[in-house]
């Protein structure tokens, strides 16, 4: 566990650091659920596969594709069986 923490606050420090270059002329639009879910990708991806991908600068990586299309095919896959 200690070692999954400094892996996060490094994860962490990146979007921080993405954050603060992004706004220091401009003001920053950002949809909360798309960077919270890029967040959440980018430590499970570092702390159990040991993968570092930056979902804010790399957009298009595979990674963060594959969990988004697995994700909402459970999603819809529950919503179905629930009102069935």
């Amino acid at each position: 566990m200690k070692q999954m923490f400094t892996l996060m606050v490094q994860v962490a420090e990146n979007y921080t650091e993405y954050l603060s270059t992004s706004c220091e002329n401009t003001q920053l639009d950002l949809e909360m659920k798309n960077f919270y879910s890029k967040y959440t990708n980018d430590v499970i991806a570092t702390c159990a596969f040991g993968i570092e991908i930056d979902s804010l600068k790399n957009k298009d990586n595979e990674f963060f594709k594959m969990v988004w299309a697995g994700s909402s095919f459970f999603l819809h896959n529950h919503l179905r069986l629930t009102f069935l």
